[in-house]
């Protein structure tokens, strides 16, 4: 995607979180569906074809969209941001559970 190149990928797994169909790339089923994904996959392919004008037309505008994809949502920077408020979030929440557990430890030392 960051070539500016469209994808062409299954649409199973993770990579429904990375390609949207016909925006960033063409989604065929996974080949697990049979016939009707093969179908599926040649007729992308066609439509790619980049020694037709639509192929051409079709492959630069996914390519493009791809790349800003890349570019808004995928650079270090957005990850390590992201990654971060993870973070943040998780050790809230240890901070919590800690506490908690403290509580419920003392108030049964306290009954006991």
């Amino acid at each position: 995607m960051a070539s500016s190149l469209p994808q062409l990928a299954t649409s199973c797994g993770g990579t429904l979180e990375i390609v949207q169909h016909n925006v960033t790339g063409l989604l065929h089923p996974p080949p697990s569906a049979g016939e009707a994904a093969d179908a599926q996959l040649l007729e992308h392919i066609l439509r790619l074809d980049r020694r037709t004008a639509a192929g051409r037309a079709l492959s630069e505008r996914l390519g493009i969209a791809g790349c800003r994809q890349v570019l808004t949502d995928f650079l270090p920077r957005q990850f390590h941001d992201s990654a971060e408020a993870l973070l943040g979030r998780w050790q809230t929440l240890l901070r919590q559970l800690t506490w908690q557990r403290r509580q419920a430890r003392e108030q049964h030392l306290g009954m006991v």
